[in-house]
């Protein structure tokens, strides 16, 4: 981070001003983790269950967990650009190939049993290191009145 020095803690992170600079070059970043937590937070109104999280790793997605996203809607025909889900749902277990599908509208997890295993190891040494308390408590005094 800028105006740091390095320290003798583990930094999670990666040195990626060469590719900043020079955008031909690969990134070093080889996986992305997306929302990683366990749903135990009753402050927040989640509870329960495995934990939520994703990773991405090359052109694949695997979402272990996600809570509220239920699939696609089509846009309305007023022409407004936001939306509302169709429903709320926990979905678990979903593979997509991100170069053939970018929308994730095609659940790949059966149909690639050794990609989705890969990477779902991958996910799990995340999901094993996460800290308890995780999230700080709710600060109420921060919300809208």
């Amino acid at each position: 981070m800028a105006g740091l020095l390095a320290t003798s803690h583990d930094l999670d992170g990666l040195d990626q001003w060469a590719q900043l600079q020079d955008a031909s070059l690969d990134s070093p970043r080889k996986e992305m983790i997306y929302n990683i937590f366990y749903p135990n937070a009753p402050e927040y109104n989640i509870t329960g269950g495995p934990a939520v999280g994703a990773i991405r790793v090359g052109d694949w997605k695997y979402i272990h967990r996600t809570l509220g996203y239920s699939g696609w809607a089509e846009a309305p025909e007023s022409g407004i650009k936001s939306q509302q889900f169709p429903g709320f749902e926990d979905i678990r277990d979903a593979l997509y190939n991100l170069a053939t599908d970018p929308e994730e509208r095609e659940n790949l997890f059966e149909v690639e049993p050794e990609v989705a295993a890969n990477i779902q190891a991958k996910l799990d040494k995340y999901i094993q290191a996460l800290p308890d308390g995780f999230y700080p408590p709710k600060d109420s005094s921060r919300e809208a009145k």
